[in-house]
């Protein structure tokens, strides 16, 4: 091992000018072996040549105190992967969902937590982007029912960023451990994401092909406004939604005429030309 900074400790010089270290690599099975390997190493410093005397010395140890076992903790790139995740979700639900405090609250405090820990780590930032990247997705696809298109762009972007977190290219460094994300993680991670974009699909999915008894009773006969031609199936706006919509005769209805709601179907509403004396007649 390097013993230059061991040599300064050992000479107990407060402030030494021009020193000129003799380098040598110790190779020593504990703290004593070191310290007698040191002594009688000699150092040039301003005031001439120091030989150490490191036999026999008295040591003393220092513990951790629970700050450093903390950071220690969380440095781990396993806990920062984790960290991160539920961070950026927190703040994804949050924006979504404004006013639900607790998953803002948290996400803030992991995503600090984990920007904490990363500045220890040789992160790779690119990584930190897909992960972030896999958070909107997955935030967007609650949000709009994407029926499962953006949360697959969200697991593979979530593993993207797993896999390449702390991954540095080029020639490794000699100095600095390999770091990595565990794959067991990784993949359990995806997992979950999977099942949870799976099963939000499913929802949109019935979502969109019902409408509650009570909603398909308020709609019969209430009055809207064309959109997108009816030629007879086309976009309608009642109660301030939009609908896709079908004209009752089959009639070509441009848009900006009043309708009225027949039936509904489905996510499908049945209308008439509300300014059709015939129509009104017949119902």
């Amino acid at each position: 091992m390097w013993v230059e900074e061991t040599v300064r400790s050992a000479a107990s010089y407060s402030a030494l000018e021009a020193v000129d270290f003799n380098v040598v690599d110790f190779i020593a099975d504990n703290l004593d072996d070191l310290l007698a390997q040191l002594d009688g190493q000699s150092a040039e410093t301003s005031v001439g040549t120091v030989v150490l005397e490191t036999q026999g010395l008295e040591t003393r140890s220092f513990g951790k105190n629970i700050l450093e076992h903390f950071l220690e903790f969380i440095s781990d790139p396993n806990v920062s992967f984790i960290l991160l995740t539920v961070g950026g979700l927190g703040i994804m639900v949050e924006l979504f969902n404004p006013g639900l405090i607790a998953p803002g609250v948290v996400g803030v405090i992991c995503f600090l937590l984990a920007f904490l820990a990363l500045g220890n780590l040789p992160v790779n930032w690119a990584g930190v982007v897909f992960v972030l990247l896999a958070m909107v997705l997955i935030a967007l696809e609650v949000a709009v029912a994407g029926f499962g298109i953006l949360g697959v762009g969200a697991v593979v972007s979530l593993m993207v960023g797993g896999l390449l977190l702390f991954t540095q290219f080029g020639a490794p460094s000699p100095t600095l451990p390999s770091v990595s994300v565990n794959r067991w993680l990784l993949v359990g991670t995806g997992v979950v994401a999977s099942l949870s974009v799976i099963y939000v699909a499913m929802l949109a999915y019935q979502s969109r092909k019902q409408v509650p008894p009570l909603k398909a009773s308020v709609l019969v006969g209430s009055h809207g406004t064309v959109t997108h031609e009816l030629d007879p199936r086309g976009i309608v706006l009642v109660e301030n939604e939009t609908w896709t919509a079908i004209s009752e005769d089959d009639s070509v209805i441009p848009p900006g005429e009043l309708i009225e709601v027949r039936s509904v179907d489905g996510l499908t509403l049945t209308v008439f030309r509300k300014s059709d004396p015939e129509q009104e007649e017949n119902s």
